[in-house]
């Protein structure tokens, strides 16, 4: 006890005394039965906190996988509609400007992330000018092809071989700077067209920064190759020379993110997107960040804002914001030539909600019934046992027996009263009933009862206050400066007079004008302080007994009352956020009969909680999951496992819906199973979506048929179940016959009427098995399974054409069209779905090539043609060194003298089995796989050493022709490769004429420019083959070094029928001789040509009529018999 004499004197006694006091009390069942109570309390804790944890990782992985689906979705519609483009201009004899804006203009509506969607036609430096003019003619005034400058400012493109400039832009608006764009100028982009032109695959750039973009926003372009209609494209050379352009899209990557995550925005995720295949400091692409409600972000219709962190500061805003390793989620994006990483975190709002709070709750109030169940024992123990220390006490009290008997009446009456005020109905009226009790036994003015603040353990609030034999309000007080301040430092603490002078400060003794005070701490079972009861006197206390002890007794039942008060007060939170959760939760015993279910139950099921309290939880099953699924179900939860996963269950009213359920097995002390606990969430919306998304992923919009994807999955599936069943499938290419004629003449509304109405015919000539998808525009693929017999596929094919011969009628319009089919059989035509829908498609152009509207079985023959140019290629691969070419020559000869002036080399191919290979079969062949470059150099040698022959014969004035290609011309070791050759051959320079198209002029590379002045330099004569036949100019002949101009055959074949032929000649004659330039007619091969050519002054000629191509031996002859 605390006194104010020598209040230290006590205090070590006083916690002594309750030390051996709790010693002695606390029997071993209470100290079992608490032990007890704290183990079952932490396994029902880590049993729930665990549930939580993998609720919220589970429904994070489904918000991100959900983000993860929208965005590949998104992005393979952009693909997709790039491909479409790039099919569009494929399949198109030409696009028109107005054309290309209709058939984007629609796509661009539902995409307000693309900046802009781009045709590219590859431009040679010779068709420039003209793809220019027209732009211009067509409505686009501005319009050149243009590059950037080192400052990043347009400028007119300088001359090169080709260009891909930007001819169709849409939407022109905020693109302008785009329109006429040289993309292949940036040499970046070049490289990417370059890999897409030559592997024929969609390519998407790394990031970049274009001309509409502002701030720290990145864009990427998706460009898909064009080639050439019906052009080879095997090879990537044959790619590379057949490119007709490029179709592009920019797409902003912000923009594209925040719509393709426009639906899911709710989700409270963040998500940070990065370039794999990029560069460490250009992989970053955009980070997407979901503002917190608490930030007050929240946008004018309520829904949750997003922001962006740019690339500077992603780094410190990560570290900033650290997440639980076990709450990100991770997903590639895999796109043509690159890897997008998806990155996924929560975000405030999310973590907000889906705190951890229920297994604690549940922790605290199991600990406090077990506390509860302690202190109660334990306190009918101390009660006992204080009762007969009491009585023992007042026994020994022989000397003071008036006193004692007085005490004995004030205690009898106490307990008395604790009895009663033990039977009231609830605490406020215990803890009035306990206050009136003490003023009333132990004969003072003030009696408390006061609890340390939860919030604030400087703070006293006044649970119970009796002021004369009345209650008055509680209150709250500082503890700081007054006598309960003692009780709680130093235990009980008497101060028997001079109240008011001792704790000056204390403005509440002075208003009650106490004198005296005597407070005893209240503990709880654990020892833990939980308040003050005390009694005050406005006269001095003669002593602390019986009064102290009264004051101890009361303590005890008071704690008992406050933590039992705590512990409903906590009951009442766990049975409110049952009622109040969102989940679904439902509590039966160990057979399924229900015990509970809470308002989210009602409010799902619609069913009332009386309805099903007592019934089986069968009640709620809907007939889909079969008896094996229940039986599983309980096989799990009875073995004491958690079950987890979705079941189907019906309404009252008989609605079906979609619960997410976890059901986790209570089991008692001895681990027997006695309740279940069920809880579930309704994800029927989410289901639906996913369906639908599922849906649209792997079928054609506007058909309703499966698509491409569908079809080759179902294809490849029927392929594995056909090495159990021995019959035969056929897949049958369907491609309709002038649909374009219909969509462009009468527009695409009609076009599409078109479409379903012919999926709808198709739909009745198939059976139910099998299958029919649109892989795009007007094609179509049929799978038929099980095949009886090929009459079978026959009867199908007949049937279809006989349904699309009837006309189709649309606003009273009848409109015609027919089908060509394709058809390949498994296995005769391929063990795979690639090669099975290929092969259709070449019957299917087989059949379109017979007259359209028939079907066509494939054969190999179909790939004759092809498989017979892979030959020849590998066959021309390995002619160098098996010394399968030769040179023929044809004769140069002045008209005037009938002299052999010259001679032209021509390359020929003796192949060993197929004999001598005409040149236009293998010279494209040649450019195409870059051998033009060898066989060009042995040419070259081969023909000056039979010159430097001849000229030892003594044909000393005999000048050699021989042609080089474009390519050859490129070569910066050109220049070297000939003078080599002629010091080999010890050739002068003069005898070596070099033939070279005007389009190698054209072509305005430094490369060749350089190369032509060194040769002519040399003394080499330099010239124009085929003259006329391509882009003519004067001014080309000025600024170029040229000789001789060689008509080409073409002007001759019909000199003496054709006027315009004629002219044309005449004019090439005619400046010719006044350029001082030689000019040699080809092809000549009539008298009639012979006559002509003499009359209008051509000088030279070469062709049949004088002699056809000779191998050297008859040139030999040819030149001797010349002679004379």
């Amino acid at each position: 006890m605390y006194k104010e004499q020598n209040p230290m004197d006590e205090v070590p006694k006083q916690k002594s005394s309750i030390s051996n006091t709790l010693a002695t009390f606390i029997s071993a069942p209470t100290l079992f039965s608490l032990a007890l109570g704290i183990t079952l309390s932490i396994g029902l804790f880590s049993l729930v906190k665990g549930w939580e944890e993998t609720t919220i990782k589970a429904e994070f992985g489904l918000a991100a996988g959900t983000y993860a689906a929208d965005l590949k979705g998104e992005l393979n519609r952009h693909l997709e509609g790039v491909s479409s483009i790039a099919r569009y201009f494929d399949s198109s004899e030409s696009v028109q400007l107005d054309e290309f804006n209709t058939f984007v203009g629609g796509y661009l509506e539902k995409h307000f992330d693309i900046q802009a969607l781009v045709w590219m036609p590859r431009i040679t430096a010779a068709e420039r000018a003209h793809l220019e003019q027209r732009a211009r003619a067509e409505g686009q005034a501005e319009f050149r092809i243009t590059e950037k400058d080192a400052q990043g400012q347009l400028i007119s493109a300088r001359t090169r071989e080709e260009y891909f400039p930007a001819s169709y832009v849409y939407p022109y608006n905020s693109n302008e700077m785009l329109l006429g764009y040289d993309l292949a100028s940036d040499v970046n982009l070049r490289q990417d067209m370059e890999s897409s032109r030559n592997t024929g695959a969609m390519i998407v750039t790394r990031r970049l920064k274009l001309f509409q973009d502002t701030g720290d926003q990145y864009s990427v372009i998706i460009f898909a190759p064009v080639y050439r209609k019906n052009a080879p494209t095997d090879t990537p050379e044959q790619r590379h020379a057949n490119l007709l352009g490029f179709a592009a899209e920019v797409m902003n990557i912000g923009t594209f993110i925040e719509e393709a995550l426009l639906e899911s925005a709710t989700f409270g995720i963040d998500l940070l997107l990065t370039d794999k295949s990029a560069s460490s400091d250009e992989s970053f692409l955009y980070y997407h960040e979901q503002y917190s409600p608490q930030d007050h972000r929240l946008s004018g219709t309520g829904n949750l804002e997003t922001r962006q962190i740019n690339e500077a500061n992603i780094e410190q805003h990560l570290n900033d914001h650290p997440h639980d390793v076990n709450l990100t989620w991770h997903a590639a994006l895999d796109l043509p030539s690159r890897q997008w990483v998806l990155d996924f975190y929560p975000a405030e709002e999310f973590l907000a909600a889906h705190r951890i709070w229920s297994s604690w709750a549940i922790l605290l109030s199991s600990l406090l019934l077990s506390a509860f169940l302690v202190f109660y024992l334990h306190r009918r123990n101390l009660y006992k046992l204080h009762i007969e220390s009491f009585m023992a006490k007042l026994g020994d009290a022989n000397r003071h027996l008036e006193d004692e008997i007085r005490e004995r009446k004030h205690i009898e009456e106490a307990l008395t009263k604790i009895a009663h005020a033990v039977n009231k109905k609830n605490s406020e009226e215990f803890f009035t009933s306990m206050v009136q009790n003490l003023t009333t036994a132990l004969q003072v003015e003030f009696a408390f009862i006061g609890e340390v603040a939860r919030n604030n353990k400087d703070l006293m609030e006044m649970v119970a206050v009796c002021k004369n034999g009345r209650i008055i309000d509680n209150f709250r007080c500082p503890l700081a400066g007054t006598a309960c301040s003692k009780v709680i430092g130093y235990g009980t603490s008497y101060f028997p007079d001079s109240l008011q002078k001792t704790f000056a400060g204390d403005c509440l003794l002075c208003e009650a004008e106490a004198e005296s005070y005597l407070g005893s701490p209240i503990y709880d079972s654990n020892g833990e302080l939980l308040g003050i009861v005390g009694i005050m006197s406005t006269s001095p206390m003669t002593s602390n007994q019986p009064a102290e002890a009264v004051l101890h007794f009361y303590a005890e039942q008071i704690a008992g009352e406050l933590q039992r008060r705590q512990s409903e007060i906590e009951m009442q939170k766990l049975s409110s956020a049952l009622k109040q959760t969102a989940d679904v939760v439902t509590i039966t015993d160990r057979n399924g009969v229900i015990e509970y279910v809470n308002p989210t139950f009602e409010t799902l099921t619609g069913y009332r909680h009386d309805e099903v309290v007592g019934k089986s939880a069968g009640i709620l099953k809907s007939g889909k999951h079969d008896n094996r699924f229940y039986k599983n179900l309980w096989e799990t939860i009875q073995g004491g496992g958690s079950y987890q996963g979705i079941i189907i269950n019906r309404k009252k009213n008989g609605d079906l819906y979609y619960e997410e359920k976890t059901i986790t097995p209570v089991k008692d002390r001895n681990g027997i199973i006695i309740n279940y606990i069920s809880t579930g969430k309704d994800i029927t919306g989410r289901v639906e979506d996913q369906k639908r998304l599922l849906h649209l992923a792997y079928h054609d919009t506007l058909t309703e048929l499966p698509n491409r994807m569908l079809l080759m999955d179902r294809l490849e599936h029927s392929l594995i179940r056909r090495t159990k069943s021995k019959l035969p499938m056929a897949i049958m290419f369907l491609d309709l016959d002038r649909f374009k004629n219909i969509n462009d003449t009468l527009g695409h509304n009609v076009g599409d009427m078109l479409l379903q109405n012919v999926t709808k015919r198709l739909m009745a000539c198939i059976r139910e098995e099998d299958t029919i998808a649109r892989l795009g525009g007007d094609e179509f693929a049929i799978l038929l399974e099980n095949i009886a017999s090929v009459e079978d596929i026959v009867q199908v094919s007949k049937k279809i054409l006989q349904a699309l011969d009837e006309p189709f009628v649309f606003h009273g319009q009848e409109l015609y069209i027919s089908g060509s089919i394709g058809i390949s059989i498994h296995p005769e035509d391929g063990n795979d779905a690639s090669t099975l829908l290929m092969n259709a498609d070449t019957a299917m152009y087989r059949a379109k090539a017979l007259g359209r509207n028939n079907y066509q079985f494939y054969s190999p023959d179909m790939s004759a043609m092809a498989l017979d140019r892979l030959k020849l290629e590998s066959s021309l691969r390995r002619a160098i060194e098996r010394q399968e070419f030769l040179l023929h020559y044809q004769p140069q000869v002045e008209m005037a003298t009938g002299k052999i002036i010259g001679a032209e080399a021509l390359l020929r191919w003796q192949h060993p089995e197929r004999g001598m290979v005409a040149p236009m079969e293998f010279i494209p062949l040649l450019e195409e796989t870059g051998l033009i470059g060898p066989v060009g150099e042995w040419v070259l040698r081969t023909a000056c050493h039979q010159a430097r022959h001849w000229y030892v014969d003594g044909f000393k004035s005999l000048r050699i022709s021989a042609n080089l290609s474009g390519r050859q011309f490129q070569d910066p070791k050109l220049v070297k490769i000939i003078s080599d050759i002629l010091e080999e051959c010890a050739l002068d320079s003069s005898l070596l004429e070099l033939e070279i198209t005007e389009s190698v002029l054209m072509q305005g590379d430094k490369t060749s420019m350089n190369n032509l002045h060194t040769l002519k330099q040399m003394g080499l004569h330099l010239a124009i083959d085929d003259f006329g036949t391509g882009y003519s100019s004067l001014s080309y002949l000025k600024r170029f070094p040229i000789t001789t101009l060689k008509i080409d055959r073409e002007f001759i074949r019909d000199i003496s029928t054709d006027e315009d032929d004629a002219a044309i000649v005449k004019t090439i004659v005619a400046m010719s001789h006044n350029l001082k330039m030689r000019v040699i007619a080809e092809g000549v091969e009539t008298e009639q040509q012979y006559s002509f050519l003499k009359t209008c002054g051509c000088t030279n000629i070469q062709g049949n009529l004088f002699s056809v191509p000779l191998d050297k031996d008859e040139m030999g002859q040819l030149l001797r018999s010349n002679i004379h």
